[in-house]
């Protein structure tokens, strides 16, 4: 549902008009802004019930990917991440072209000297997401630009020394500031991509087989992201908001239409993923 007024409405369908999310269209500049503009992951407040689905891909066809057309692995899978949110939306009949729609990706600042030392060190970048361009490879294009950009510019490191302040603030005013950035999110969306061990783990004899990490969800966040690589195998999982994304299963199929259809740019084949499989599970928070 549009309306002609400059804050656009986005119904969804399955809900009453009176829990629609509003939301701004994409203003030109290179700025970031704090408003949001999202079809999904908006709301006031966050249900107590979570869906969770997961999904499993070949971390071999990825690196393939890599190849042939460039980039890194966490702006494949942001690109992946593009096409889905892009057929998403327009299968709610929200218009993409329209819309400035921007995710949170932790990346890792720890120097070469720090590697195997104890503790994260771990700040975000925020990525627009170029929705409203449907050719995959041009997403790719315009993604890889971006991330260039951010990691020539340092934004990650200086994002982390404000975190690292943090330690030394109280916490009633920890508090306060953590609501007021819940409230004024400058993303829609949370993707974090974690590198895995590349072997089979075992506890107590038996192997572990797949790990799906979990977006823990905030106000205003109705979904979240996570990858994992294990042992060959890039592991999605996806936290959604119970009420806000009763079809979560369908963006779950988004992502893999998405990544057949980068994968077909790139002329790589699909390789077998072995005993990694798909399903979903619904869970009840706290």
């Amino acid at each position: 549902m549009w309306d002609k007024s400059p804050d656009l409405c986005i119904c969804n369908s399955r809900r009453s008009l009176d829990k629609s999310f509003c939301c701004r269209p994409a203003q030109g500049g290179s700025g970031v802004t704090r408003q949001r503009a999202i079809g999904i992951g908006v709301e006031p407040h966050i249900a107590a019930q979570e869906r969770f689905e997961h999904d499993g891909k070949n971390l071999g066809e990825l690196k393939q990917m890599r190849k042939s057309l460039g980039g890194s692995l966490n702006d494949l899978v942001l690109t992946v991440v593009t096409g889905a949110v892009r057929s998403f939306l327009r299968a709610r009949h929200v218009n993409p072209d329209r819309l400035d729609f921007r995710v949170m990706a932790p990346v890792s600042v720890r120097a070469d000297d720090q590697r195997g030392a104890l503790g994260n060190r771990v700040s975000a970048w925020i990525v627009p997401l170029p929705i409203d361009e449907p050719d995959p490879r041009a997403q790719l294009a315009r993604i890889i630009e971006k991330t260039t950009r951010l990691k020539v510019s340092n934004s990650a490191v200086g994002a982390e020394a404000l975190t690292q302040a943090a330690e030394y603030t109280p916490s009633t005013l920890l508090a306060l500031g953590a609501r007021n950035i819940a409230r004024l999110l400058p993303f829609n969306l949370v993707v974090t991509n974690v590198p895995g061990p590349q072997a089979p783990m075992f506890m107590l004899g038996a192997e572990m087989t797949e790990v799906y990490p979990h977006v823990p969800l905030t106000d205003r966040l109705g979904l979240g992201i996570a990858l994992m690589s294990y042992n060959g195998k890039l592991c999605w999982g996806f936290n959604g908001d119970y009420d806000l994304l009763p079809d979560l299963r369908e963006f779950v199929g988004a992502i893999e239409s998405s990544f057949r259809a980068l994968q077909q740019i790139a002329g790589t084949r699909p390789a077998a993923l072995g005993a990694n499989g798909h399903d979903s599970a619904e869970s009840q928070a706290g």
